[in-house]
């Protein structure tokens, strides 16, 4: 395990230090976003702080007392002294705030960017976090900086093993997700429409103008999935990159990650031919809640399957 999640660290660093052009989507696999010209279509510590700009993302909650994640962890530890400040000038200007469309995962506090990043389960090797690129120039990482990032990810390793490793947790996830649950979550998303942006032309760009998420995602195109209503997507949202989009980690705890919230928040601003421009309805964000919760306390419960 520990030498897959150098190995993807090494290819992966050029995403964790720069933030690169707008069109920046966090949900890709080094593929084009879909509205791109030509694209396809497929107890509290003390540590704990809340954002001071009313723009970042809040963490998931307090910092776990014990463990992972802990304000114990020597990995933790590591990244706020040391990768964090090496990172944050060029990765935050983007991912703090939100600006130009970029998905928010980072906060101007060192502690609370690790928390966003656990909660989007992106401290391990097969995560957007490790496999996207910019579709854009981006700033490159140098040499202290990749090494920064090995032995943090080594650390890491070292740390969430067995049942207290990312993996295994949200492996365990997957016997949580009632269909009836998840399918109500995915008709909410269905109903879902795109809205073009100035400058954006329907004719040449994919799904940007009253489109429905299933003309990208059906088969999990581009790390998303959201099928039409006849279609058996639950086996596939039980799996990884698909469950992160909901369900990420605080620890070796579970919680929402509010993945698809922050996509819609980040297309508002979006320049064009980036991913598609769409706001989340109160129906779709209560359903997808709805699910979540449901996952989550059947796995706290010990009634998963």
């Amino acid at each position: 395990m520990t030498k897959n999640l150098v190995i993807a660290i090494c290819a992966a660093a050029a995403l964790v230090v720069g933030c690169g052009d707008a069109s920046s989507s966090g949900y890709l696999t080094g593929e084009r976003e879909p509205g791109e010209p030509g694209g396809t279509t497929p107890t509290k510590s003390p540590t704990t702080s809340t954002p001071t700009n009313p723009n970042e993302a809040p963490p998931p909650g307090s910092v776990p007392p014990t463990g992972p994640g802990s304000s114990g962890s020597k990995a933790r530890a590591y990244f706020i002294s040391d990768v964090f400040p090496s990172i944050s000038p060029a990765c935050g200007s983007c991912h703090v705030s939100g600006a130009a469309g970029a998905p928010k995962f980072m906060s101007a506090d060192a502690s609370n960017t690790y928390q966003l990043l656990d909660q989007r389960a992106m401290i391990t090797a097969q995560s957007s976090f490790i496999t996207h690129k910019h579709t854009g120039a981006g700033t490159e990482p140098t040499p202290a900086q990749v090494t920064l990032l090995q032995k943090w990810i080594g650390m890491e390793t070292q740390e969430r093993v067995g049942q207290k490793a990312p993996e295994d947790i949200l492996a365990k996830l997957a016997g949580c997700i009632q269909p009836a649950d998840w399918k109500q979550a995915e008709s909410a998303m269905r109903a879902l429409r795109t809205t073009a942006r100035n400058g954006e032309n329907p004719n040449t760009c994919s799904g940007c103008a009253n489109e429905s998420c299933v003309s990208c995602h059906r088969d999990g195109g581009y790390g998303m999935v959201v099928g039409l209503q006849g279609d058996q997507t639950t086996d596939l949202v039980k799996q990884r990159p698909f469950i992160n989009r909901f369900i990420g980690l605080n620890g070796t705890d579970v919680v929402p990650s509010n993945a698809v919230k922050a996509k819609a928040d980040a297309t508002q601003t979006g320049v064009a031919y980036s991913h598609p421009r769409y706001a989340l309805t109160p129906q779709a964000e209560q359903a997808i809640t709805t699910f979540v919760t449901s996952v989550v306390n059947q796995y706290k419960a010990g009634t998963c399957k």
